[in-house]
């Protein structure tokens, strides 16, 4: 699609996503990090309103880990 097109009938959606590695020093956020993933947290604050619904611990597995995703999340070193 031409960038100057427009849909008409159609919901254009856009994700950004942003990493960072874990900040392997801190371990109150190393450790939040990893119980969040684990326990199937959803993130909370102005920007991530949680999950009302509880959908992240009853609907969904745990995501599976790569092994960059392992050192992103602090559960290996870099």
């Amino acid at each position: 699609m031409h960038p100057r097109q427009h849909s008409k009938d159609k919901v254009r959606i856009a994700q950004y996503i942003s990493m960072m590695p874990a900040e392997e020093e801190n371990e109150a956020l190393r450790e939040w990090r990893i119980r969040s993933w684990r326990d199937r947290i959803a993130p909370e604050g102005y920007a991530f309103p949680g999950d009302p619904r509880g959908w992240e611990q009853t609907k969904y597995e745990r995501a599976e880990l790569s092994g960059v995703g392992r050192k992103l999340l602090g559960l290996d070193k870099w």
